[in-house]
C-alpha cells in the first residue's frame, strides 16, 4: 500500500554532479586536444561558447558544434566525437558514485510504504543512464524528466546520439518514465504537479528533497509538499568547481542563488541523507 511519496532531485542530491562531470570533461578535452592538435585553452573557450548557446553544460552535441571540429572533413568529425565521448565515458565509469547511504536510505523509504520518484531537469535519457549506473533504478519507481535536446541534423554529426527527446533507455528498471517539456520543468511547479498526478498521492503526504532552495523546494512548497533541503549537495571549492566555472556562462552569483533564497525557508534541512529516517513517516506494524 502506498502511504505517500518521496520526490527526489537527482543531481547533487543523490550524487555529486560536479565530481563526476568535471573530471570526465577534463579527460575529454585532453583527448580532443591531442587529436585535433590544438590547445586545451582553445577547447575550453569553444565548449563555453557552445554551452552558452544552448544554456546547458550537458548539451549532448557539443563536440559536433565546436568551431574547430566543424572545420574538419565529416569522417574526422565522426572520429573526434568518438574519441571525445570515449575519453569522457572512461572517467565517468569510475567517478560517478552515489553519496554515502543513498541507496540504503531510499530503499528504507520504500520499505516504509512510500513510493520513491525522481523529479529532474536532466534529459530523460541521461537521468535513466545515471540511475541505472548508480543502481538506483531498482528503487525509484517513476522518473519525471525533461524531454532533452533535439539535434540540428543539418551539418551536425550525430554519431550515435539520439536525435530527439523521445528516446529512452531499454536498459533500465524504472517502471515509468514521464517526459516533461522544457517550459514545465523546475522551478515551474507544474513539474511536481505532474509527479503527484502520476503517483496519485496527496501533496500533504509527499516529501521533496533537493539541493536547490530556488529550483527544487520553493515550487514544491507552493503545492503543499513538505520540503527537505539537502545541504550536503552544495558545490564546494576545488579543482572540479574551477573546471565548471571555466566553461559555464552562468555568473557565480547566479549559481549561488540556486542554493540560497532569502524568501524561502524549507521545513527541514539535512547534512546527510540518512537524516531522512528522522523525518519521513515510519510504517506502523499492525496485526490486522
Amino acid at each position: 500500500m502506498v502511504r505517500g511519496a518521496l520526490l527526489t532531485d537527482i543531481d547533487n542530491t543523490l550524487f555529486s554532479w560536479q565530481d563526476f562531470f568535471a573530471p570526465s570533461f577534463r579527460a575529454m578535452v585532453h583527448a580532443l586536444a591531442r587529436f585535433l592538435d590544438v590547445t586545451e585553452d582553445r577547447l575550453y573557450n569553444e565548449f563555453k561558447q557552445v554551452y552558452a548557446e544552448h544554456d546547458s553544460l550537458e548539451y549532448a552535441f557539443s563536440i559536433q558544434e565546436l568551431p574547430v571540429v566543424l572545420e574538419l572533413h565529416r569522417d574526422r568529425q565522426h572520429e573526434a566525437v568518438r574519441i571525445g565521448r570515449g575519453a569522457f565515458a572512461s572517467v565517468y565509469r569510475t567517478s560517478l558514485k552515489p553519496y554515502p547511504a543513498v541507496v540504503e536510505t531510499l530503499a528504507w523509504a520504500r520499505e516504509q510504504g512510500l513510493v520513491v520518484a525522481a523529479v529532474t531537469n536532466s534529459p530523460a535519457y541521461l537521468a535513466q543512464k545515471r540511475l541505472y549506473d548508480l543502481k538506483l533504478d531498482r528503487i525509484i519507481k517513476v522518473l519525471i524528466a525533461w524531454e532533452g535536446f533535439r539535434a540540428n541534423t543539418e551539418g551536425t554529426v550525430v554519431a550515435g546520439y539520439v536525435k530527439d527527446g523521445t528516446h529512452l533507455r531499454n536498459q533500465s528498471r524504472v517502471s515509468r518514465v514521464v517526459i516533461v517539456p522544457e517550459s514545465e520543468v523546475k522551478p515551474n511547479e507544474t513539474h511536481y504537479k505532474i509527479a503527484l498526478d502520476e503517483l496519485g498521492v496527496d501533496p500533504t503526504h509527499s516529501w521533496v528533497i533537493g539541493d536547490s532552495l530556488q529550483k527544487d523546494l520553493a515550487p514544491a512548497a507552493r503545492l503543499g509538499i513538505h520540503t527537505i533541503w539537502a545541504k550536503y549537495g552544495k558545490s564546494e571549492s576545488g579543482r572540479n568547481l574551477e573546471t565548471l566555472l571555466r566553461i559555464t556562462h552562468w555568473a557565480p552569483d547566479k549559481i549561488e542563488a540556486t542554493y540560497h533564497d532569502d524568501q524561502f525557508e524549507p521545513e527541514y534541512a539535512i547534512d546527510h541523507i540518512e537524516e531522512l529516517k528522522l523525518i519521513l513517516p515510519k510504517r506502523q506494524l499492525t496485526l490486522f
